[in-house]
């Protein structure tokens, strides 16, 4: 068919591929002639399609959808709390009261916070959990007794976190209001100031200044 075709009609057969089919026809018909015209268009369209399906680009891959990750046992809550001081209050939380009910957890770490906030004690809650260490007179036993050697419960501590994050967040216990000793109920304590508050299997007070 080509060599038939005119120097103009190949011209347009080799263009092909830049033009669109309704072009292709007009161009055959206006270089061969009214009859040859859909012969002519067919040829042209066949040139156009294969230019066009070898220089089309190839659709980019669909990226990779990215693995689902699970979160850190850790990673209990977002916060804008120190994390060291999330760790020691939770610390306190875990060893004094672990096996408490969960307001008994929290009026521990609530005894904590107190402490900071108390001038008969250290400023920061690591200060007030770790009081004594180097001299040996412990604010709280498990500091000393060497508790914290032992490997930790994953379940129990990832729960200690979550009722330290909340307690710095501001959670309270009214009735625990703003003591800052604690005990165990089979344990005599000092006398208090004010009325003693028994949650779980331990008692909150204010001792006497």
């Amino acid at each position: 068919m080509f060599s038939k075709l005119s120097t103009r009609a190949k011209a347009c057969a080799l263009f092909g591929a830049a033009v669109t089919g309704a072009v292709l026809g007009v161009c055959a018909f206006a270089v061969v002639g009214h009859a040859a015209a859909p012969r002519a268009a067919a040829v042209l369209q066949s040139s156009y399609e294969r230019a066009h399906a070898q220089s089309a680009p190839a659709a980019p891959a669909a990226a990779p959808s990215p693995p689902a990750m699970a979160p850190s046992p850790a990673a209990v809550a977002t916060t804008g709390f120190p994390s060291s001081d999330i760790n020691c209050l939770a610390a306190a939380v875990y060893y004094e009261a672990r096996g408490e009910v969960a307001d008994g957890q929290a009026a521990v770490a609530q005894v904590v916070l107190n402490r900071a906030r108390h001038p008969a004690f250290p400023k920061s809650v690591c200060g007030v959990v770790y009081q004594g260490k180097h001299s040996g007179a412990c604010q709280f036993s498990f500091v000393c007794n060497g508790a914290m050697d032992r490997p930790r419960e994953p379940g129990a501590w990832t729960r200690a976190r979550r009722v330290a994050v909340r307690a710095m967040g501001g959670y309270v216990i009214a009735a625990v209001g703003k003591d800052t000793s604690f005990h165990a109920i089979r344990v005599r304590g000092p006398r208090s100031s004010g009325a003693l508050t028994r949650i779980g299997g331990q008692v909150f007070y204010a001792p006497h200044a």
